[in-house]
C-alpha cells in the first residue's frame, strides 16, 4: 500500500525520510558506484593486459623475423661477394688462355681486320666460341686443349653470371621483406607505446601502483616457488665460485639498483634496471637451463635460468626471447633481446638473481664497471 500511495503522489508522514537517512542512502549509493567504477576499472585494465600481451608477443614474433631476413640479407651479400670475386678471377683467367692461344696463331690468320686475340675476347656465349672454333679447323691437339679450357671459362663465366642474377633479385626480395617488417616492427611498437600510457594512466588515476607491484611480486614469488620444486643437474658451484665475476646481462645504462623505494617508497626494486636500446642482446650470466621462457604479467617476456642449487637469474620487459625452456645455456649466450614488454615506458632489462627463492643484489654478483 506504501509503494502504491508513493506512486500516486499520496505520501502519508510516516513515509518520509529523515535527513541521517538520507545522507546513508546516498553514501551507499557512492559507494555502490564507486564498487561498480573499480569493477570497469578493472575489466578495463584486464583488456589493455590483454591487448599488451597480444602486442608483446606480436613485436616478439616480427623481432625473430626481422633477425632472420637480417641474416638471410647477410648471408646473401656474403654470396654475391664471392661471386663477384669469381667473376673477376674468371675474367683473368679467359684473358691469359686467350692470350696463351693467340701465341700459337699466325698473324695471317685475320678475321674482317681484327685479329683471333680480340675476337676470342669478344665471345661471351660457349655456343658462339664452339663456332668459331669449328669455322676456324686448324688447330693442333694442344691448341684444341687450350681452346677447351677456354670454353670452359666461358661456361663458368655464364653460370656465375646467371647466379649473379638470381642472387641480385633474391637480394631486393629480401630487402624489400626486411624493409616491410621493420616497418611493420615500427607501427606495433607504436601502439604498444599507445597501450602502455593508456595502461599507466588507467593505474596512476586509480592510485594502485602499489597494489599492482604488491601482485606482480606475489606473481612471481608462486612462479619461482614453483620453478623450485623441479630437480636440477647442476651442483651450482661454478655459479656460486663466479660471484662478483659476472658479465653483465646486456649493455646498458644503470637505471634503478637493487632496493631503490617504488612506488612512493612503498615497496623496493628487487633487482636491477638496464637502460638499452630496443632489441640489445641479452646474455646469460652464467651456465644453466631455461626453466621459463614466456610472458608473465608484470614483467612482460621473461626468462628464468637455473644454475643449480637454487640459483637462478631472471630476465624481464624482453621484446623476444630466443631460447625456450628446457635449453641449456653457457654464459654469454644470447637467450633474449632487450625491449619494452609488459607496459614499460622505458626500453632495457630488469635483471634478478634469486638464491633460495630470495632477491639479491644482483651488483654483488656481476662484475665492476
Amino acid at each position: 500500500m506504501t509503494f502504491i500511495a508513493l506512486a500516486l503522489g499520496a505520501v502519508p508522514e510516516s513515509a518520509v525520510l529523515n535527513p541521517s537517512q538520507v545522507d546513508l542512502d546516498r553514501t551507499v549509493a557512492e559507494l555502490n558506484q564507486l564498487h561498480q567504477w573499480l569493477g570497469d576499472a578493472a575489466v578495463q585494465l584486464e583488456a589493455l593486459q590483454t591487448k599488451l600481451r597480444k602486442a608483446d608477443a606480436s613485436i616478439s614474433s616480427l623481432v625473430a623475423a626481422t633477425t632472420q631476413t637480417s641474416t638471410n640479407l647477410i648471408n646473401t651479400t656474403a654470396a654475391i661477394e664471392i661471386l663477384e670475386r669469381q667473376r673477376t678471377r674468371l675474367e683473368g683467367r679467359r684473358e691469359l688462355q686467350a692470350k696463351k692461344i693467340a701465341v700459337h696463331l699466325r698473324q695471317a690468320y685475320k678475321l674482317s681486320g681484327q685479329d683471333f686475340l680480340k675476337l676470342l675476347l669478344l665471345q661471351e656465349n660457349p655456343d658462339t666460341f664452339d663456332r668459331l672454333i669449328r669455322y676456324h679447323g686448324y688447330f693442333s691437339r694442344a691448341r684444341k686443349e687450350a681452346l677447351q679450357e677456354y670454353r670452359s671459362t666461358l661456361t663458368l663465366m655464364e653460370n656465375t653470371a646467371t647466379e649473379l642474377e638470381t642472387r641480385g633479385a633474391e637480394y631486393e626480395r629480401q630487402e624489400e621483406v626486411l624493409r616491410t617488417r621493420l616497418s611493420k616492427l615500427r607501427e606495433e611498437r607504436l601502439a604498444r607505446k599507445e597501450i602502455i600510457s593508456n595502461l599507466t594512466h588507467e593505474i596512476k588515476d586509480k592510485g594502485s601502483v602499489r597494489d599492482k607491484l604488491a601482485l606482480d611480486r606475489v606473481r612471481i614469488e608462486t612462479l619461482l616457488a614453483k620453478l623450485a620444486q623441479q630437480n636440477s643437474t647442476l651442483d651450482g658451484s661454478l655459479f656460486a665460485n663466479a660471484k662478483g665475476q659476472l658479465d653483465w646481462p646486456v649493455q646498458g645504462k644503470l637505471t634503478y639498483r637493487f632496493g631503490e623505494p617504488r612506488a612512493g617508497g612503498r615497496l623496493s626494486w628487487e633487482g636491477i634496471y638496464v637502460t638499452a636500446p630496443s632489441g640489445s642482446a641479452v646474455t646469460a650470466v652464467g651456465r644453466g637451463q631455461v626453466v621459463f621462457s614466456d610472458w608473465l604479467r608484470g614483467f612482460g617476456l621473461l626468462t628464468i635460468i637455473d644454475h643449480g642449487n637454487n640459483q637462478m637469474s631472471l630476465y624481464g620487459f624482453c621484446d623476444s626471447l630466443i631460447r625456450r625452456n628446457g635449453d641449456w645455456v653457457e654464459s654469454g649466450e644470447i637467450v633474449a633481446s632487450a625491449g619494452q614488454s609488459g607496459g614499460q615506458d622505458l626500453t632495457g632489462l630488469y635483471f634478478e638473481i634469486r638464491i633460495k627463492g630470495q632477491p639479491t643484489n644482483p651488483l654483488a654478483w656481476l662484475a665492476t664497471r
